[in-house]
């Protein structure tokens, strides 16, 4: 009996552990970065997404691109797009 509850106190330790370093919350955005929008940011701010897309202006919005922090972008043909590096991303939507 008592291994039993020792058995089922570790694997429940495991599997909240887990679920906790795998999880990255989402943010929801409303930050601005010249005509790009940011409306989601995961396992980082939106300030510091809006930030590395600001910076990124002059690549910005092609088909495929990399960002100056960087980020591996991708937008597609209605103007959505998204970042990912290292299981940190943004998403941001071009109004151009």
């Amino acid at each position: 009996m008592r291994s039993v509850l020792i058995v089922g106190l570790v694997f429940a330790s495991l599997a909240s552990g887990a679920v906790a370093s795998g999880a990255v919350a989402a943010r929801s955005c409303n930050s601005h970065a010249a005509n790009n929008k940011i409306y989601a940011a995961y396992g980082m701010t939106c300030s510091a997404a809006a930030r590395d897309l600001l910076r990124s202006i002059s690549v910005c919005c092609q088909a495929r691109f990399r960002s100056h922090g960087g980020f591996y972008c991708t937008t597609n043909t209605s103007g959505v797009g998204r970042c990912v590096r290292n299981g940190r991303s943004y998403r941001f939507i071009d109004y151009e």
